[in-house]
């Protein structure tokens, strides 16, 4: 029973951390990582490898020797050229199949240098006073308020108190869109 409820427990708190993660993930993609939608989830950019002077993408190739991590020189429909980046002198490597079904090769590449970009381009400290102000002022207003109307409810007798109590209870619990 105790494992049933703290697994339970655990489900539960993902459901309610995952929007916080998919967040953080987001904030460090950059804006070419967070259009692409067929992406990985987590901040990774496609390997590249440098052959003659230009870049080229590298994919997870299926061969007869196994799964081979190649370079994409020139595509095509039916058969591409690969460059093996562990071995170049081999020279272009002809390849038979469609490279659009290959799977690219990802390495982790988080953009750390979204945070200081946003502090710099917004002002943060401003905002955040802004937020703090008005959270602590109507913190301070509705616990104010609060404290009068219970001292009226608590200390004065008068007609249909139980009523206005039940319609003060209705506005508190009920949400504001029905009230």
């Amino acid at each position: 029973l105790q494992a049933t409820v703290t697994l339970f427990t655990l489900l539960l708190l993902s459901l309610y951390l995952m929007p916080l993660l998919y967040g953080v993930t987001t904030s460090l993609k950059t804006r070419e990582q967070s259009i692409d939608s067929n992406g990985p989830i987590l901040p990774m950019s496609i390997e590249s490898f440098t052959y003659e002077d230009k870049a080229y993408d590298i994919y997870k190739v299926p061969t007869d020797a196994g799964l081979q991590e190649w370079a994409l020189v020139k595509k095509g429909r039916e058969s591409s050229q690969f460059v093996d980046p562990a071995n170049t002198s081999v020279g272009l490597i002809e390849w038979e199949g469609r490279w659009r079904t290959l799977e690219p090769v990802y390495t982790p590449d988080a953009a750390w240098e979204n945070y200081p970009e946003t502090w710099d381009q917004i002002e943060y400290l401003r905002l955040l006073t802004n937020t703090l102000t008005y959270a602590f002022t109507s913190m301070i207003g509705a616990v104010a308020s609060a404290a009068f109307v219970a001292y009226g409810f608590a200390r004065y007798r008068f007609p249909y108190k139980g009523v206005l109590f039940v319609v003060l209870l209705a506005t508190i619990i009920l949400p504001p869109a029905v009230t």
